[in-house]
């Protein structure tokens, strides 16, 4: 999905740098609600930003490639138990932001079949651009 309008408001929620420190919650966080691939060293790409609820990381997004004049918003995630409150939207709207900021297009992308993420991506103004089949192949023992 392609981002499609202009700036929006700023976050309202407190949105924290992640570093290395919090690494084990958000390898924790991605394998718990699968937003693609995500490692302990995927941190190194930049801009991770997150949002806690005591000591708990309960929502994360970051950037990731950037071909030319564009950037991918990443690992976009909430813990189960915090879906609904806005978080991943906030984080989204950090991350437009900036990339704008930066002179540059946000684009993202996410499973078909992920329509509460969709949802929330179109209604920010993200679009769909074209879809894209992925195959996994393994080795053979």
């Amino acid at each position: 999905m392609v981002y499609e309008t202009g700036l929006g408001p700023l976050p309202s929620t407190p949105i924290v740098d992640l570093t290395g420190e919090h690494v084990p919650q958000m390898v924790a966080l991605t394998q718990l609600t699968n937003p693609g691939p995500f490692a302990s060293r995927t941190i190194a790409f930049g801009h991770y930003k997150g949002v806690f609820k005591g000591d708990e990381l309960v929502a994360m997004a970051g950037q990731r490639f950037n071909p030319f004049n564009f950037k991918e918003i990443s690992a976009v995630c909430t813990h189960p138990s915090h879906l609904g409150k806005g978080y991943a939207r906030q984080l989204l709207i950090y991350h437009i932001n900036k990339i704008l900021a930066d002179s540059c297009r946000p684009f993202l992308h996410v499973r078909d079949d992920n329509e509460r993420a969709i949802k929330v991506y179109e209604s920010l103004g993200f679009s769909t651009r074209t879809n894209i089949h992925f195959f996994v192949m393994k080795k053979e023992n």
